[in-house]
C-alpha cells in the first residue's frame, strides 16, 4: 500500500470513529435526557444494565441500586411474567402497551404501562424498556367506573324516568322506568324522536322554547304523551340544557313522571267547581263566567247576545207527588232536552234548583232567539217517561239581550229573570222578553 493510500485509510478510520463516537453521544443524550422514563436490562436475566434520570424519578430508586439489580429483585417485574416476556420478545421483537402492578422504592404498589423492544447492548440480547406510571389514570377509571356503576344502580331503581336526547330531540340514554311510563322498552325508545310522542304536535317545540327563555332548564313543565298501545299519559317534566367538555349545548336531559292521578283529580276538583253534580251541567259560578267572556266579545265585534232564563212549570208537583228522587230524573231528563236545542256555540247551564239558562252569543236577530225559545218550549213539553211514570211539564222563559237590556252580566240576569216571571204570571208554558214586554207591562 502507497504512502498516499494508506494516508486515506487513516482518514477514512478517523472520520468513521468520529462519526461513530458522534453517533454515540447523540445515543447517549437521547437515553439519558428523555423525559420518559427508560431502562435497557439483560434478556436472561433480567439485571439492569442502563437506565435514565426519569426512571430513577419514576421508580423512586437511586441509580447505583438500579444498575446490576434484577427487576424482579426490585419489584419491578413479576417473576412469573418473565419467561412469558422472553418468549413474546423472541417472536415478536417488542411488546407494547404492558400493564403491570408494581412496587416502588417507598414500598407502594403503582399501576405500570410497559413498551418493551428487543435489542442488543453492549453485545448482548438485551430489552429496551419505557415506563410509564397510570396509577392516577387508573384510579381516575376505577372512580367513573364506580361512579357509572352508581348511577346506573339509581338510574334502575328510581320511580321517576330520566332520559336524555342529542340535538336533534332523539332519545340516547333512557333509565329502565321508561317502559313503565311509555310501555316502549329502553332499547325502542333509543333513537326515537321524542317529538313524535307529544300528543300536541308542537308540544316539543314549546319545551325547547321555554328551556331558552328560562335560561336552559324548566321545572314542572306538564304535557301530555302517547304511549306504546296508543294511550296518553300526563307527565311532569324537569328539564335542562346538558353541554359537552368545549362547553357547547349538546342536547337536553331530565326527568319525569306520570302525573295523570294527579290531572285526573284536578279535573275532578275542577267539574265539582264549575259544574253541576246531578245534570253535568256548567253551574252558577261557570255560567258567569262564561256570560262575561260573551260580553266582552260582543262589545269588541259590536254584536248583540241573548240570555234565556228558564223555569220549569210544575215541577215542584212533581217532587210533592212522586218524591224527590223522581224530582232529580226530570232534572236530568230536562238538562238533556234543552242540551240538544241549542248550538254547540250556545251554553245551557243549571244555576239553582228549578232552574236553567241559555248563553246565545252573537246573534244576528231577534228571529233567531225568537225560534230557539219555541224549540225549547215543545220540546219541554212534550211528556217525561220517568221509570214507570209518564210526567208532564212545561217551562217559562225569559229573554233579554246585550246590550240593549243590560251592559253587564247582572243586568242581564236580572233582566231575563223578570221577563220569565212576566211568562208565569201570563199563564206559563210562554217566553217573554224584557225590552218588549216590560214596556207592555209598564203602559198598561
Amino acid at each position: 500500500m502507497s504512502d498516499d493510500e494508506l494516508s486515506k485509510e487513516i482518514t477514512r478510520r478517523r472520520m468513521a470513529e468520529e462519526a461513530l463516537c458522534l453517533y454515540g453521544e447523540r445515543i447517549d443524550a437521547f437515553f439519558h435526557k428523555n423525559p420518559s422514563p427508560l431502562f435497557i436490562s439483560r434478556l436472561s436475566d433480567g439485571c439492569i444494565l442502563e437506565c435514565n434520570h426519569s426512571f430513577c424519578e419514576a421508580t423512586g430508586f437511586p441509580l447505583n441500586e438500579l444498575i446490576g439489580r434484577t427487576s424482579v429483585e426490585l419489584g419491578l417485574t413479576p417473576n412469573s411474567d418473565r419467561s412469558w416476556i422472553i418468549q413474546v420478545l423472541s417472536e415478536k421483537k417488542e411488546i407494547r402497551g404492558l400493564e403491570a402492578t408494581v412496587r416502588i422504592c417507598s414500598g407502594e404498589l403503582v399501576h405500570g404501562l410497559f413498551s418493551l423492544t428487543l435489542t442488543e447492548y453492549e453485545g448482548e440480547p438485551s430489552i429496551l424498556g419505557v415506563f410509564q406510571d397510570i396509577t392516577k389514570s387508573k384510579l381516575a377509571a376505577q372512580r367513573i367506573r364506580a361512579s357509572e356503576r352508581e348511577l346506573n344502580g339509581i338510574l334502575e331503581n328510581m320511580q321517576d324516568t330520566y332520559y336524555r336526547t342529542d340535538l336533534d330531540g332523539c332519545v340516547v340514554r333512557a333509565s329502565p322506568s321508561v317502559e313503565k311510563l311509555l310501555q316502549f322498552s329502553q332499547d325502542e325508545v333509543l333513537g326515537m324522536r321524542l317529538a313524535n310522542l307529544y300528543v300536541d304536535p308542537a308540544g316539543r317545540d314549546m319545551l325547547l322554547t321555554a328551556l331558552r327563555e328560562n335560561g336552559g332548564a324548566v321545572h314542572g313543565w306538564e304535557a301530555l304523551l302517547r304511549r306504546k298501545d296508543g294511550s296518553t299519559v300526563w307527565v311532569s317534566t324537569n328539564a335542562q340544557y346538558y353541554h359537552d367538555e368545549q362547553g357547547n349545548v349538546a342536547g337536553v336531559e331530565g326527568t319525569t313522571r306520570d302525573i295523570s292521578e294527579r290531572k285526573k283529580f284536578e279535573d275532578e276538583i275542577k267539574a265539582l267547581a264549575n259544574y253541576d253534580s246531578l245534570t253535568g251541567l256548567p253551574n252558577r259560578r261557570l255560567f258567569y263566567d262564561r256570560l262575561q267572556q260573551v260580553i266582552t266579545q260582543a262589545h269588541r265585534s259590536k254584536r248583540s247576545a241573548a240570555l234565556m232564563f228558564i223555569d220549569l212549570d210544575g215541577f215542584k208537583d212533581v217532587n210533592d207527588n212522586f218524591g224527590h228522587e223522581m224530582g232529580d230524573l226530570l232534572l236530568i231528563s230536562a238538562a238533556r232536552r234543552l242540551s240538544g236545542c241549542v248550538r254547540e256555540s250556545d251554553t245551557v247551564a243549571r244555576i239553582g234548583g228549578d232552574e236553567f239558562v241559555v248563553i246565545v252569543p252573537e246573534i244576528q236577530d231577534h228571529e233567531g232567539v225568537a225560534s230557539l225559545s219555541e224549540k225549547i218550549l215543545r220540546c219541554l213539553s212534550d211528556a217525561f217517561l220517568l221509570t214507570e211514570e209518564s210526567v208532564s211539564i212545561s217551562a217559562s222563559i225569559g229573554v233579554a239581550y246585550y246590550p240593549a237590556d243590560g251592559a253587564t252580566a247582572n243586568e242581564l240576569v236580572k233582566h231575563a229573570d223578570l221577563a220569565m216571571y212576566l211568562a208565569k204570571d201570563g199563564g206559563r208554558n210562554a217566553c217573554r222578553y224584557y225590552e218588549v214586554d216590560m214596556k207592555k207591562r209598564d203602559n198598561r
